[in-house]
């Protein structure tokens, strides 16, 4: 604490401004419901969730008033931008951060391994389904081609670093 200053009170739910959901896959999208703010999920996404057995429905599932639809890329604040990146869903999106120290993406299920994300070969077993393997190879494209780049995976801990040769 600064002396003369009164202490500031700790972050929590209320301050959170807004989600982003990568996709809906049950993993992904199950505690959005103890955040009150803005979801921002693709509208593909959103229509592959009224799929059955796609994912839990019910925690899928957000209140038309906090919906916001993404149609593709789209800057959501100054230096945050959503990514179009489908092929493990068909409304998966990643996060893209201009940040003084760099640009970060949060790549969350575009690979399953850090490994995938380096070559740019998808994993087979992180496809919607294999008419999805172009679309996949296209959405690690999309992302190597931002480097450089720290990026973080949803899957695997490991953090990969691109730069512009790669």
């Amino acid at each position: 604490m600064t002396p003369g200053r009164a202490p500031q009170p700790e972050p929590g739910l209320r301050d959170i401004a807004g989600v982003v959901l990568s996709h809906l896959h049950f993993d992904h999208c199950g505690q959005r419901r103890a955040i009150n703010a803005p979801v921002y999920v693709q509208a593909a996404e959103v229509e592959a969730a009224e799929t059955p057995g796609y994912t839990v429905p019910e925690w899928a599932e957000i209140p038309t008033d906090r919906l916001r639809r993404i149609a593709g890329d789209e800057e959501i604040l100054d230096g945050v931008r959503l990514l179009s990146t489908p092929g493990h869903s068909p409304g998966h999106q990643s996060v893209v951060v201009e940040a003084a120290g760099g640009r970060v993406v949060l790549v969350a299920q575009c690979a399953y391994r850090a490994s995938e994300l380096r070559t740019g070969e998808p994993g087979l077993t992180n496809l919607h389904d294999d008419s999805w393997q172009d679309a996949a190879r296209d959405s690690l494209a999309r992302v190597r081609s931002l480097a450089p780049l720290t990026a973080q995976l949803s899957h695997d801990p490991e953090i990969v670093t691109l730069s512009a040769g790669r």
